[in-house]
């Protein structure tokens, strides 16, 4: 490990992001209006951090000399930057340095244009790391801290997943029972192979849907489609449209509409395993929290407009995509499958378990995924299964995965869907490849 260097990054992160700006403007030897106002920053951030053990002359640090920092200061930071600081065990088994991983994710954010992040590293069940970065609206300067809200995309499945395995456990519905039974599907009467769909087939993705129905899977184009079925059913068939038409299923079961199944999720499963900011519809939170998504083409500020066309009435709740949440949230979740809480061992046993393999027409496009549980990707690795989901809404990436023997793991959400490269440098970084 560099210490200089952890040194200077550590330095760094201790300074608001205004005032790092301010201190790459400030003069080196001529007085400054705002340089007092700015070092006695520094000076708060620095006896923080090295608590009683610095004595720091103000009159001195206030004078209006070239920036200089006294020396008991300088070998402060060093000590408690270098390697001999807290580390993290990484999925790959590795062991990092907490400044190591303020570094990585500083480069990554400047290389790959992120302006916010929000992350949580899981290390034997326990949050060990987490981190708001960056900038929640770039032109508002709006700083991300760990209120801040991104779209959690596909990752929306898992956590649904889990709804459902609850709703199962109660009795409501049954994983192999046709969904029709419960509620028919109007937009599929016409093809009658529809009503062999199941609760285990939405989560597994063999329903045999499309995506979305909007695109075409031969052209590639995007247009207004009727419902069709793209292959028979129990066919592995990545499917956003069929999430929502269990999540309809799981509404009406529950006598509710879907403008209200984010009260039952907050009641069933956010609230119980502290998820204390995972909304999948539109609150006042949202509104005041949420973050701004950014696209090749700029900003996305509507409330959906970064989420499928299907939402566009914001009450509605989208199983498949439309879940704001921010990494702590939703590492607690991912902690709850770790350690079977909430709903029983058998629950949690099914979502793992590989439900459909991978075919082979389709593997290029999968990578090192071989099949899927109820709501999570499964790679066989040489450390054991690697769970695991990503997602992508016009705006937003987000990504999750979990050892569930170690209990390791981590989750992250960035607001710039052209830094798809960050979720696989973070996976090389962590020893994963």
């Amino acid at each position: 490990m560099d210490c200089l260097a952890d040194f200077r990054h550590h330095l760094l992160l201790l300074l608001p992001d205004n005032l790092l700006i301010l201190l790459l403007k400030l003069p080196d030897t001529k007085p400054h209006p705002a340089r007092g106002v700015f070092l006695k920053q520094v000076v708060k951030n620095i006896a923080g951090m090295v608590r009683n053990t610095i004595k720091i002359s103000l009159k001195e640090i206030l004078s209006p000399k070239p920036r200089q920092f006294p020396l008991v200061i300088l070998t402060g930071l060093m000590m408690s930057a270098c390697s001999c600081g807290p580390t993290l065990t990484t999925p790959g088994g590795q062991s990092i340095s907490v400044a190591a991983m303020d570094r990585f994710l500083r480069e990554q954010m400047d290389s790959l244009t992120i302006p916010a992040l929000s992350i949580a590293i899981i290390n034997d069940g326990e949050i060990v790391y987490h981190r708001a970065l960056g900038m929640a609206d770039t032109i508002s300067l709006r700083k991300a801290d760990k209120h801040s809200l991104f779209e959690a995309a596909s990752t929306s499945k898992p956590v649904f997943a889990y709804l459902v395995m609850k709703m199962a456990e109660k009795g409501l519905l049954e994983l192999d029972t046709p969904l029709y039974r419960y509620l028919p599907f109007p937009d599929l009467e016409h093809d009658a192979r529809y009503r062999k769909v199941t609760a285990r087939m939405v989560l597994s993705h063999t329903t045999g849907f499309p995506n979305w129905r909007w695109h075409d899977p031969n052209t590639g184009e995007w247009g207004d489609r009727e419902m069709y079925l793209l292959h028979e059913p129990g066919t592995f068939s990545y499917s956003g449209e069929a999430y929502h038409y269990l999540a309809q299923v799981v509404a009406h079961l529950n006598g509710i509409t879907l403008g209200k199944l984010d009260s039952l999720f907050r009641q069933e499963v956010a609230i119980p395993l502290g998820m204390e900011y995972a909304y999948f519809s539109w609150n006042d939170r949202m509104g005041s929290h949420k973050v701004t998504g950014y696209t090749e083409s700029g900003p996305v500020y509507d409330k959906w407009e970064a989420a499928d066309a299907m939402y566009a009435d914001s009450t509605i709740f989208g199983a498949a995509n439309t879940l704001h949440t921010e990494a702590v949230s939703y590492a607690r979740f991912l902690i709850a499958i770790m350690e079977n809480k909430g709903v029983k061992q058998e629950s949690i046993g099914e979502m793992l378990k590989i439900q459909a393999r991978i075919p082979n027409d389709q593997e290029a496009g999968w990578g090192d995924i071989k099949g899927w549980g109820l709501g999570f990707a499964i790679e066989p690795t040489d450390r054991g299964i690697r769970y695991s989901h990503g997602g992508h809404n016009p705006g937003f990436l987000a990504g999750c995965m979990f050892y569930k023997e170690q209990k390791n793991g981590y989750v992250f959400f960035i607001n710039n869907d052209q830094a798809g490269a960050f979720f696989e440098r973070l996976r090389v970084f962590l020893g994963e490849q």
